[in-house]
Protein backbone atom coordinates (compact mmCIF):
# COMPACT_ATOMS: atom_id res chain seq x y z
CA UNK A 1 0.00 0.00 0.00
CA UNK A 2 1.11 3.55 -0.59
CA UNK A 3 0.28 7.02 0.71
CA UNK A 4 -3.18 8.11 -0.43
CA UNK A 5 -4.63 4.58 -0.72
CA UNK A 6 -8.10 4.06 0.75
CA UNK A 7 -7.66 1.88 3.83
CA UNK A 8 -9.48 0.82 6.95
CA UNK A 9 -8.38 -0.87 10.16
CA UNK A 10 -9.75 -2.44 13.30
CA UNK A 11 -8.47 -3.20 16.77
CA UNK A 12 -5.67 -0.62 16.91
CA UNK A 13 -4.91 1.17 20.22
CA UNK A 14 -6.16 4.75 20.47
CA UNK A 15 -8.24 4.35 17.29
CA UNK A 16 -10.62 7.08 18.44
CA UNK A 17 -7.90 9.76 18.29
CA UNK A 18 -7.89 12.44 15.60
CA UNK A 19 -4.64 11.06 14.15
CA UNK A 20 -3.64 7.41 14.51
CA UNK A 21 -0.46 5.55 13.64
CA UNK A 22 -1.47 2.15 12.32
CA UNK A 23 0.99 -0.68 11.62
CA UNK A 24 0.98 -1.55 7.92
CA UNK A 25 -0.02 -5.17 8.63
CA UNK A 26 -3.24 -3.92 10.28
CA UNK A 27 -4.38 -1.95 7.20
CA UNK A 28 -7.07 -3.32 4.93
CA UNK A 29 -7.53 -1.92 1.41
CA UNK A 30 -11.01 -0.46 0.85
CA UNK A 31 -12.69 -0.91 -2.52
CA UNK A 32 -14.02 2.33 -4.05
CA UNK A 33 -17.62 1.21 -3.55
CA UNK A 34 -17.30 1.04 0.24
CA UNK A 35 -17.53 4.33 2.12
CA UNK A 36 -15.28 5.10 5.09
CA UNK A 37 -18.43 5.23 7.27
CA UNK A 38 -19.50 1.73 6.21
CA UNK A 39 -16.00 0.37 6.70
CA UNK A 40 -15.75 1.92 10.16
CA UNK A 41 -19.09 0.47 11.22
CA UNK A 42 -18.52 -3.06 9.97
CA UNK A 43 -14.83 -3.90 10.37
CA UNK A 44 -14.71 -4.80 14.06
CA UNK A 45 -18.14 -6.46 14.04
CA UNK A 46 -17.21 -8.28 10.85
CA UNK A 47 -13.96 -9.55 12.33
CA UNK A 48 -15.89 -10.68 15.42
CA UNK A 49 -18.46 -12.56 13.33
CA UNK A 50 -15.75 -14.12 11.18
CA UNK A 51 -13.85 -15.28 14.28
CA UNK A 52 -17.00 -16.77 15.79
CA UNK A 53 -17.89 -18.57 12.55
CA UNK A 54 -14.48 -19.99 11.77
CA UNK A 55 -12.50 -20.21 15.02
CA UNK A 56 -14.98 -20.57 17.90
CA UNK A 57 -17.18 -23.08 16.08
CA UNK A 58 -16.83 -23.75 12.36
CA UNK A 59 -20.46 -23.83 11.24
CA UNK A 60 -21.22 -26.73 8.92
CA UNK A 61 -23.92 -27.14 6.31
CA UNK A 62 -27.16 -28.33 7.86
CA UNK A 63 -26.42 -27.18 11.40
CA UNK A 64 -29.07 -25.28 13.30
CA UNK A 65 -27.76 -22.19 15.06
CA UNK A 66 -29.30 -19.88 17.65
CA UNK A 67 -28.11 -16.28 17.34
CA UNK A 68 -28.82 -13.98 20.28
CA UNK A 69 -29.36 -10.29 19.44
CA UNK A 70 -29.88 -11.31 15.82
CA UNK A 71 -30.78 -7.75 14.74
CA UNK A 72 -27.56 -6.23 16.15
CA UNK A 73 -24.41 -5.67 14.12
CA UNK A 74 -22.65 -8.95 14.93
CA UNK A 75 -25.96 -10.83 14.87
CA UNK A 76 -26.86 -9.61 11.39
CA UNK A 77 -23.44 -10.56 10.05
CA UNK A 78 -23.48 -13.96 11.79
CA UNK A 79 -26.91 -14.71 10.36
CA UNK A 80 -25.77 -13.97 6.82
CA UNK A 81 -22.53 -15.95 7.22
CA UNK A 82 -24.32 -18.97 8.69
CA UNK A 83 -26.80 -18.95 5.81
CA UNK A 84 -23.92 -18.74 3.31
CA UNK A 85 -22.46 -21.90 4.91
CA UNK A 86 -25.80 -23.70 4.54
CA UNK A 87 -26.84 -23.50 8.18
CA UNK A 88 -30.28 -22.77 9.58
CA UNK A 89 -30.60 -19.69 11.80
CA UNK A 90 -32.95 -19.15 14.71
CA UNK A 91 -32.71 -15.57 15.90
CA UNK A 92 -33.65 -13.95 19.19
CA UNK A 93 -34.59 -10.28 19.43
CA UNK A 94 -36.37 -7.96 21.83
CA UNK A 95 -39.06 -6.55 19.52
CA UNK A 96 -41.11 -7.26 16.42
CA UNK A 97 -39.27 -4.51 14.52
CA UNK A 98 -35.95 -6.16 15.30
CA UNK A 99 -37.41 -9.57 14.41
CA UNK A 100 -38.22 -8.18 10.94
CA UNK A 101 -34.57 -7.08 10.55
CA UNK A 102 -33.33 -10.55 11.56
CA UNK A 103 -35.72 -12.17 9.06
CA UNK A 104 -34.52 -9.79 6.35
CA UNK A 105 -30.93 -10.91 7.06
CA UNK A 106 -31.95 -14.53 6.50
CA UNK A 107 -33.08 -15.95 9.85
CA UNK A 108 -35.38 -18.94 9.34
CA UNK A 109 -37.20 -18.35 12.62
CA UNK A 110 -37.14 -15.43 15.05
CA UNK A 111 -38.46 -15.46 18.59
CA UNK A 112 -38.74 -12.65 21.13
CA UNK A 113 -36.92 -12.70 24.46
CA UNK A 114 -40.23 -12.05 26.25
CA UNK A 115 -41.71 -15.30 24.88
CA UNK A 116 -41.08 -18.91 25.87
CA UNK A 117 -38.37 -19.09 23.23
CA UNK A 118 -36.81 -22.30 24.55
CA UNK A 119 -40.08 -24.16 23.98
CA UNK A 120 -40.42 -22.56 20.53
CA UNK A 121 -36.90 -23.67 19.61
CA UNK A 122 -37.58 -27.19 20.81
CA UNK A 123 -40.75 -27.16 18.71
CA UNK A 124 -39.06 -26.07 15.46
CA UNK A 125 -36.16 -28.52 15.99
CA UNK A 126 -38.42 -31.50 16.66
CA UNK A 127 -37.51 -31.55 20.36
CA UNK A 128 -33.79 -31.89 19.64
CA UNK A 129 -32.51 -28.35 20.23
CA UNK A 130 -29.92 -26.38 18.29
CA UNK A 131 -26.41 -27.48 17.36
CA UNK A 132 -24.81 -24.19 18.39
CA UNK A 133 -25.72 -21.06 20.32
CA UNK A 134 -23.96 -17.73 19.95
CA UNK A 135 -24.82 -16.31 23.41
CA UNK A 136 -24.29 -12.60 23.89
CA UNK A 137 -26.74 -11.66 26.61
CA UNK A 138 -25.46 -13.44 29.73
CA UNK A 139 -28.64 -13.54 31.78
CA UNK A 140 -30.09 -16.00 29.25
CA UNK A 141 -27.26 -18.51 29.72
CA UNK A 142 -29.26 -21.27 31.40
CA UNK A 143 -32.01 -20.97 28.79
CA UNK A 144 -29.36 -21.17 26.07
CA UNK A 145 -28.12 -24.45 27.57
CA UNK A 146 -31.71 -25.72 27.61
CA UNK A 147 -32.15 -24.81 23.94
CA UNK A 148 -28.94 -26.65 22.92
CA UNK A 149 -28.99 -30.30 21.90
CA UNK A 150 -26.99 -32.85 23.85
CA UNK A 151 -23.42 -32.55 22.60
CA UNK A 152 -24.10 -29.09 21.17
CA UNK A 153 -21.97 -25.99 21.64
CA UNK A 154 -22.59 -22.66 23.38
CA UNK A 155 -20.19 -19.85 22.43
CA UNK A 156 -20.03 -16.76 24.64
CA UNK A 157 -19.36 -13.38 23.07
CA UNK A 158 -19.19 -10.05 24.84
CA UNK A 159 -19.13 -11.90 28.14
CA UNK A 160 -16.78 -9.51 29.94
CA UNK A 161 -19.07 -6.56 29.20
CA UNK A 162 -21.99 -8.43 30.74
CA UNK A 163 -20.02 -9.29 33.88
CA UNK A 164 -18.69 -5.75 34.20
CA UNK A 165 -22.16 -4.23 33.78
CA UNK A 166 -23.62 -6.53 36.41
CA UNK A 167 -20.87 -5.76 38.89
CA UNK A 168 -21.42 -2.03 38.40
CA UNK A 169 -25.10 -2.52 39.18
CA UNK A 170 -24.16 -4.47 42.29
CA UNK A 171 -25.58 -7.80 41.10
Amino acid sequence: MKAGDRVGFADVPHANAELVSVPADKLLPLPDGISFETAASVLLQGLTAQYLMHDSHPVKEGETTLVHAAAGGVGQLLTQMIRMKGGQVIGLTSSNDKAAVAKQMGADHVFLYGSDWVASIKDVTGGKGVDIVYESVGQTLMDSFSATKTGGTVVFLGWQAVIRRKSIQGC
